[in-house]
């Protein structure tokens, strides 16, 4: 790596010269001599430390975003609209990717202390409080996108959970299913257990007793865990008709292994999610849409006035998803009838 002391023995002037001189904070040298060590900069390949230009100046004009991981698109959807906010301010983004590991999360993000930037959006691990807090405790802004992390007092922007899960309820309830399910992975965010109180408060609202035994948690630890689950409710002696799905990635599971389940007991299916597999034609899975793109601005913009002003009361800001009906939750054809009215 070429450093400033190669530059000066390049320029043959002293390293505090070229210091200045590249760092722009002394004008008293002449244009030429600017040019030369200008030139020999990019002649030798120099690129500056930006990790001790932080620690010099105080500010590294820069910001973190933690995901769980980048796979799929929600890590896309939401970068393509926060990192042009970000960049337009001023800011360039360092990414941190936890990959669902808490130690992992807590290393990103004593990094991201490290480097001194000046704020962070994150999709936090469930569970994970102390991490967030010592974010705090050191004064960097923090913004929550798409869950929020109970006892930490950060602005967050999501999905509204509580409406989604009565939105899919209701869709099903319309389309006259009572015995609905939901199916859901086991880990205790915040917004999935709002989503799943949606469903439970839409049941309700419809005169029906949500039913303990239509609950079921997948077990990630357990790869047979969905396929056991699945087929435990098709072969229950009431089945379920339908399906609530709190997380979109549980149902493409659940919608291959009722492909082998008879016509007859399989249940009609909807999810929270609009990830663009749903939309494909042989998923063709019904949901209610995550706003991503639209959280990832919201959750930008929320984070560069957190930064301008520290002293802002934080808030939470729930945004409405659209339900996308497609054929997952399609009514079952009746039967065709042949001549004398002996079914087909």
């Amino acid at each position: 790596m070429v450093s400033i002391a190669d530059i000066a023995a390049a320029v043959e002037l002293s390293t505090g010269t070229v210091s200045q001189i590249l760092s722009r904070r002394d004008t008293r040298y002449s244009e030429r001599t600017r040019v030369r060590v200008q030139e020999a900069a990019k002649r030798l390949g120099y690129r500056p430390n930006a990790m001790a230009k932080a620690l010099e100046c105080g500010r590294s004009n820069a910001v973190g975003i933690m995901f769980a991981d980048l796979v799929g698109s929600l890590a896309n959807d939401i970068l393509t609209s926060a990192l042009p906010m970000l960049e337009a301010a001023g800011y360039h983004a360092l990414i941190g990717v936890n990959l669902w590991s808490p130690e992992r999360e807590e290393q990103e993000l004593e990094t991201f202390l490290e480097r001194r930037l000046e704020g962070i959006l994150a999709l936090p691990l469930d569970g994970q409080q102390a991490h967030y807090q010592a974010i705090q405790q050191a004064g960097v802004p923090l913004v929550f996108m798409c869950d929020w992390l109970p006892g930490i007092p950060a602005d967050a922007v999501a999905l509204d959970g509580h409406a989604a899960g009565v939105t899919l309820t209701n869709h099903l309830l319309a389309q006259g299913h009572r015995r609905i399910a939901l199916i859901s992975n086991d880990n205790q965010s915040e917004q999935l257990h709002a989503r799943q109180a949606g469903y439970r408060a839409a049941l309700l609202a419809a005169g029906l007793q949500p039913d303990p035994t239509l609950e079921r948690l997948v077990d990630g630890a357990d790869p047979d865990s969905i396929k056991t689950l699945i087929l435990g409710l098709t072969c229950h002696p009431r089945p379920p008709t339908a399906i609530v799905f709190p997380v979109e990635a549980v149902a493409w599971q659940a919608m291959e292994i009722l492909c082998d389940v008879p016509e007859a007991r399989r249940p009609v299916v909807a999810a929270v999610g609009g990830l663009p597999m749903s939309s494909h034609r042989l998923v063709s899975l019904t949901t209610v849409n995550e706003p991503l793109a639209k959280i990832g601005r919201l959750a930008a913009e929320r984070l560069l006035a957190r930064m301008a002003d520290r002293q802002r009361a934080p808030r939470q800001q729930l945004l409405r998803g659209d339900l996308v009906v497609r054929a997952s939750t399609a009514p079952k054809k009746p039967l065709a009838k042949r001549k004398g009215g002996a079914a087909a």
